[in-house]
């Protein structure tokens, strides 16, 4: 049996999946720009070129975006939702 959802159940999962899918694709995107530029810079001045670049993610940067998406996803969810449920099924239909 399924149980009921929240009425902003569905936006938190969304949100969730939106940013973990967002947040992968922006690193392996990122990194593989910052290969493509820093790769063919010689690490030694006169030296070979083709260095591997490691991809490193900013902890700061990334906790702030997780934080902002949760409290965008309340918002965008909990308000409607509120104002949805204040008004009975009927009236709405009605006009």
């Amino acid at each position: 049996m399924f149980r009921p959802l929240k009425p902003y159940q569905l936006a938190v999962d969304v949100s969730v999946a939106a940013l973990a899918l967002g947040l992968v694709l922006g690193v392996a995107y990122g990194w593989a720009g910052a290969q493509s530029l820093l790769g063919s810079v010689p690490v030694v001045p006169g030296g070979t070129a083709g260095t591997f670049v490691l991809p490193t993610v900013p902890l700061v940067p990334l906790a702030v975006v997780v934080v902002a998406t949760a409290i965008l996803t309340l918002i965008a969810a909990v308000v409607p939702t509120r104002l949805a449920t204040r008004v009975a099924p009927v009236e709405a239909l009605a006009g």
